[in-house]
């Protein structure tokens, strides 16, 4: 959670200095995020699994 708002303060300064770029550095960050996300779910999903059987 604390990375995540470091990292969208980065984006925030990223715009401002440089506002064409930053919308190539957003999404990718995004798709990250995404990413991220799905694995720790499909982890805590995998785990689960190995729990109930």
């Amino acid at each position: 959670m604390i990375n995540d708002l470091i990292s969208a303060k980065l984006l925030e300064s990223v715009y401002f200095i440089n506002p064409e770029k930053s919308v190539f550095f957003s999404t990718r960050i995004l798709v990250f995020f995404l990413l991220k996300n799905l694995i720790k779910l499909n982890v805590l999903i995998f785990f689960h699994r190995i729990d109930t059987q």
